[in-house]
Parts: structure tokens; C-alpha cells; sequence
């Protein structure tokens, strides 16, 4: 579980490599792997849905590959998905892909 700290909190000034904002602006510490998770739920996302092109989707790794250059021209992986014609309701997937990673 990761402990998120408002981007508006101060604390004392500390060298940083990365710094990593939720799309709310929360900041959250690299360690609690927040990315990782909700890649994770992505591939998951991606696997247990059906229609159009889910149907070709059966794995988690099948999932990773479809996902990959999708990610990589869109930065960002929900709409690449809708740009490469993955249909599906935008607010199951936020659900799906945001639960647990806190």
C-alpha cells in the first residue's frame, strides 16, 4: 500500500531523482511500485474483457505485448486503447485499473 502525500504538503528539501503525480496530483514514493499496479490491472483489464478486439486477448502476456507499443505511441494507456479501436465503458475501466493501487 502506498502512502500518498498531497502535492501541497511541505516538508524539508530533499534531493529527488523522480517524483511521480497521480492524474489528481497526488505525489506518491517510488517504492510503493503505484505504476507497477496499475499496469497490472491494465493487462488484467485487457484480458478479462470480450468483444471486438479484446476476443483476441486470452492471456496476461498477451495482454503485456498488445499493450506495449500501444503504451509507447500513446503515452498513455487508456487512450491508446480507444485509439486503436478497443471498445469499452470508461468508467469500468477506471474503476478496474485504479483499484487497490493506493
Amino acid at each position: 500500500t502506498c502512502n500518498p502525500t498531497s502535492s501541497n504538503h511541505h516538508e524539508q528539501e530533499q534531493e529527488v531523482d523522480l517524483l511521480l503525480f497521480d492524474l489528481d496530483g497526488t505525489l506518491y514514493d517510488e517504492e510503493c511500485r503505484y505504476v507497477d499496479e496499475i499496469h497490472s490491472n491494465v493487462y488484467n483489464f485487457m484480458a478479462e474483457s470480450t468483444g471486438g478486439k479484446f476476443d483476441d486477448i486470452r492471456t496476461v502476456e498477451e495482454a503485456k505485448v498488445i499493450w506495449k507499443p500501444i503504451f509507447e505511441k500513446y503515452n498513455q494507456s487508456k487512450r491508446g486503447l480507444l485509439q486503436e479501436g478497443y471498445v469499452f465503458d470508461s468508467k469500468e475501466y477506471d474503476t478496474y485499473v485504479r483499484k487497490g493501487a493506493s
